[in-house]
């Protein structure tokens, strides 16, 4: 991954710091809950974690390839609200927390525009009664975070 900012003082001064840092996906607490819409199999419905769900939509298992953190990483959105939290620092010391908000927000609110493509097909537009992609429970777009680990 790439941040267009690399020469700003202030992205420099966070690389350099160790103590933490910032993950964001599906994680273990959220990933290893069973999804609540079972996967529809020839043998019959079978249950899925969300971890599970969420590989598959980002990477095309058996579904559409919806991706939400990849496509998410390399678009303007997540370079401006990386700038974002790192223009809300006024402690470098304090980076990770402006910076993990400002991201987690990004990501949530890109999920919930319901417009990852490509669109549903009319199918699964019926069945849900809407046309937005990756929104059937919402499980999957209240389960991705932003955490602050140690390293």
């Amino acid at each position: 991954m790439a941040i267009k900012d690399v020469k700003s003082s202030r992205y420099q001064q966070l690389m350099k710091l160790e103590d933490e840092r910032i993950t964001i996906g599906v994680h273990d607490e959220e990933g290893s809950r069973t999804h609540p819409t079972p996967k529809e199999t020839k043998d019959g419905p079978v249950d899925q974690t969300v971890a599970e769900v969420a590989a598959n939509n980002e990477l095309g298992l058996d579904v559409p390839r919806r991706s939400f953190l990849r496509d998410w990483v390399d678009s303007d959105l997540f370079h401006a609200a990386f700038k974002a939290g790192v223009n809300a620092i006024t402690r470098i010391e304090e980076y990770a927390e402006p910076i993990r908000l400002d991201l987690e927000y990004s990501i949530v609110q890109r999920m919930q525009s319901g417009l990852i493509p490509p669109p549903n097909s009319p199918l699964t537009i019926q069945k849900k009664g809407h046309s937005r992609t990756l929104e059937e429970t919402g499980t999957l777009i209240k389960s991705v975070k932003a955490k602050r680990q140690p390293k």
